[in-house]
């Protein structure tokens, strides 16, 4: 138990490819409305729009062709690459694995942290920083719907929940 890895799953690339091309018109549309009328009102909906598209659909599909696993779990910390984070597992308090009814099945994994802050600061993008400080009232930030993960929610759930029992409160040399 030294290193585990969960890879993107490989169905995300079609939304990457799809969800763009669909965009691309309305998106391409509104900035040339905003350039040629000077409507700058326009600016902050067309970043948000390109904001939403890479977050959403872009990321995943683009970090798993390059060959960036979902999921790293080791002794020492789980690492995000999806969110961007790497979280110590001395700083996590709770792990809670839901599944959500719906029309279709969902496995969500919820992380605590003791301090937040300290992981907010880790993204790099302003925007979703400022978000994710703004919505911190609300919930907690470090969420990760495992339908993005490729394999077994279940297996994905005891696999860091072993390592963050027996892991969590070691000390481990710099």
């Amino acid at each position: 138990m030294q290193t585990e890895e969960f890879k993107f799953r490989k169905d995300q690339i079609v939304a990457a490819i799809l969800l763009p091309l669909v965009l691309l018109e309305p998106i391409s549309k509104m900035i040339k409305q905003a350039i040629e009328f000077h409507e700058y009102y326009w600016y902050p909906l067309i970043l948000f729009v390109v904001q939403y598209v890479y977050r959403i659909a872009i990321k995943g599909p683009f970090l798993m062709m390059i060959g960036v696993p979902a999921i790293v779990v080791t002794k020492k910390s789980i690492t995000l690459n999806g969110k961007g984070y790497t979280i110590e597992w001395n700083d996590i308090y709770d792990l809670q694995f839901e599944v959500d009814h719906g029309e279709t099945e969902s496995h969500i994994l919820k992380i605590m942290v003791k301090e937040p802050w300290k992981y907010i600061g880790q993204t790099k993008n302003p925007i979703m920083r400022y978000y994710r400080w703004h919505m911190l009232e609300y919930y907690d930030p470090l969420i990760i719907k495992l339908a993005g993960v490729d394999g077994d929610a279940y297996e994905i759930y005891n696999t860091i929940e072993t390592y963050f029992y027996n892991y969590r409160g070691k000390k481990w040399p710099n």
